[in-house]
């Protein structure tokens, strides 16, 4: 996986903030008070939550389709039957 797309998500959430305030203010002429800014954050925390929960549901019935999904099933039932070693952790230093 390309290692920057990982925080892709980040960076969309966080440029859907700006935007929403740039049209708000582009569109009334008005600046927006701290109130009205956490707001317009939080409905467009929900907006894109809602967002992202379509396109990860649409991606899981694609995987679903290919028969990827009863795999990735198998794969983490097996997973689990293996007996699990135990391995210590070393124990802590004091602290000078």
């Amino acid at each position: 996986m390309i290692p920057f797309v990982n925080y892709g998500v980040l960076v969309w959430l966080l440029g859907a903030g700006f935007v929403s305030v740039f049209f708000y203010k582009r569109r009334t002429g008005q600046r927006l008070s701290v109130r009205s800014g956490a707001r317009m954050g939080w409905i467009t925390g929900v907006m894109s939550f809602a967002i992202l929960a379509v396109i990860m549901t649409f991606a899981l019935l694609a995987i679903n389709r290919m028969g990827r999904l009863a795999a990735v099933r198998d794969q983490m039932t097996s997973c689990r039957c293996r007996k699990r070693t135990s391995t210590k952790l070393p124990r802590p230093r004091r602290a000078l």
